[in-house]
């Protein structure tokens, strides 16, 4: 996976709030792998992968759709930033 961007995180949390609180974890850990999927693939290749982009977050979440941007006190909002922040903290490698 690309190196995330700090507007990146936005972004994920936004996607993350189309599903149930619940699942939200699990969904997040699915996009990263997605994600590191399709840098592997553009590596190789040289060229994006059809459905998963070319490794950047953006190029992942753009085809879900995030819901429009809420405050920044939507606890909902708030709920999947944390769960972005920390399933990158997990799982990013440096």
């Amino acid at each position: 996976m690309r190196p995330p961007r700090a507007v990146e995180l936005v972004l994920f949390a936004r996607a993350l709030t189309a599903c149930p609180a619940l699942m939200r974890r699990r969904r997040a850990q699915q996009i990263i792998a997605e994600t590191e999927a399709a840098q592997d693939y553009f590596r190789h290749h040289q060229a994006c992968h059809p459905a998963l982009g070319d490794g950047s977050l953006t190029s992942r979440l753009m085809p879900l759709c995030p819901r429009p941007e809420p405050f920044a006190d939507d606890p909902d909002f708030l709920h999947a930033l944390l769960i972005v922040v920390e399933t990158l903290l997990v799982n990013v490698k440096r």
